[in-house]
């Protein structure tokens, strides 16, 4: 989800209130944008499907005048891509054991969070993840169009590149040695050395060698 406060007024009502902590970067005379997937919950980790609805409530009453702009995918999709979350964070459980033991599927329910957002904020745009794949360019101008500013120039960069199924599955594995919130059993704390996150940072840049014919 994205946040969008305008010059002057919500902005000024959230440094006044200071209901979110670390924000004091935010202006008082630009339009301010906030991008946080939390903002709309952490499904992959089990949180409560109504916790979301309480952040919704709770962002209306600090800034009711806020514009919200929500990115949706097919359902499939979103699930493989949270419960990729879920094992980056540390998850042990296999698709299946996560879905059925953590995952809330009141989560799934799309239309009724959309309903809730269109029922508190005035101006609610909604795109989806499938037409921004297909076209960026069109979705990124109706995004502009909606906050009020031009389109700027921009390059298409591609991050955060998922992982295969078989490197998920090593994470998964090397998982149920190191200790997290979602681990308690693991034999080793994680530090900036032994982390299993690290192999999302080192995937990229051996994928890209393999392909690139250099070898590891």
């Amino acid at each position: 989800m994205l946040l969008v406060l305008q010059k002057h007024r919500d902005t000024v009502v959230w440094l006044q209130t200071a209901r979110l902590r670390g924000l004091r970067f935010l202006s008082k005379d630009k339009i301010n944008i906030i991008s946080n997937e939390n903002l709309s919950g952490e499904p992959q980790i089990g949180i409560d499907a109504r916790y979301k609805f309480l952040i919704a409530k709770g962002l209306a009453q600090v800034f009711p005048e806020a514009k919200i702009i929500l990115g949706v995918r097919g359902s499939k999709s979103w699930l493989r891509s949270i419960y990729y979350q879920y094992v980056k964070q540390g998850g042990i459980h296999d698709f299946d054991n996560w879905y059925d033991i953590i995952f809330d599927e009141d989560n799934l329910d799309f239309n009724r969070y959309i309903d809730c957002l269109q029922s508190l904020f005035n101006d609610v745009l909604i795109y989806k993840y499938e037409d921004m794949k297909k076209n960026m360019d069109g979705v990124i101008k109706d995004i502009c169009d909606f906050i009020g500013v031009d389109v700027p120039v921009y390059e298409n960069i591609r991050t955060n590149v998922s992982m295969s199924e078989n490197m998920m599955k090593l994470v998964r594995f090397l998982n149920q040695f190191q200790r997290s919130d979602l681990n308690h059993k693991g034999f080793f704390k994680k530090n900036r050395h032994l982390n299993t996150n690290r192999v999302f940072d080192w995937y990229p840049h051996l994928k890209n060698r393999i392909q690139g014919g250099r070898g590891i």
